[in-house]
């Protein structure tokens, strides 16, 4: 008799241990499926996500690259460009893309504050104000484009390490990368350095301020090997 008493309270152990163990693998199991439908749940990145991700992230600033990236046709590529450019997170000159800075893109104005590099002139003018930025992450600002340029000839040692130089349209204000803009060059009307850089995003309005004021209208690389004296 007490054998078989003590024989059932063994089974009995064993059966609460069984139990412990099996609620603790239920428990395991019940955490890893709902970490898996919480992964599963995640809204996939659309691809629009992702054109803006490359452009951000500087993996690419060609519709071309993105096509070639996410292998799209540069059809969709430009229809997802116009949307984030309508949206205000990137900017769109000529054939490349840049994005705008969490500030700008959140409505805020960055102030214009400091001084130039080169002149040490206090920086006041948004309208001409260039940044030069680098790959590294590293910026260098100037009171004009005379001075960015005079920068890029002669402080910084590779051009290859320089991702943008950012200015503005002389007229309209929309920010570019003057690298891609027509140069007004020695034009009679001086807002800051001389001899005066003008920047224009569109050839024919460079045109008519030269048709006005005179100055010759050259690229960035011609005004670059014109500089390096």
């Amino acid at each position: 008799m007490y054998n078989c008493i003590m024989k059932a309270k063994r089974t009995g152990e064993g059966n609460v241990k069984t139990k412990h163990v099996s609620n603790a693998a239920a428990r395991d199991e019940v955490s890893h499926d709902l970490k898996r439908r919480k992964k599963l749940d995640k809204p996939a990145q659309t691809q629009k996500e992702r054109v803006f991700e490359l452009v951000r992230s500087g993996k690419a600033d060609t519709v071309s690259e993105i096509s070639g990236i996410l292998n799209l046709s540069k059809m969709s590529v430009y229809r997802y460009v116009r949307a984030l450019a309508h949206e205000g997170k990137i900017s769109k000159t000529f054939n490349k893309l840049y994005p705008y800075s969490e500030a700008e893109i959140a409505g805020e104005k960055s102030p214009v504050t400091g001084k130039c590099e080169i002149c040490s002139k206090q920086i006041t003018d948004e309208r001409l104000k260039v940044v030069i930025n680098f790959k590294d992450g590293r910026k260098l600002q100037f009171c004009c484009a005379h001075c960015a340029i005079i920068a890029a000839v002669h402080s910084v040692d590779d051009l290859n390490s320089i991702s943008s130089i950012m200015g503005m349209d002389f007229i309209y204000g929309n920010p570019l990368d003057i690298r891609n803009g027509f140069l007004l060059f020695k034009t009679d009307v001086i807002p800051c350095c001389s001899p005066p850089i003008l920047v224009f995003a569109r050839q024919s309005n460079a045109e008519r301020f030269q048709a006005g004021f005179g100055g010759d209208i050259i690229s960035f690389d011609d005004i670059i090997s014109h500089m390096k004296f």
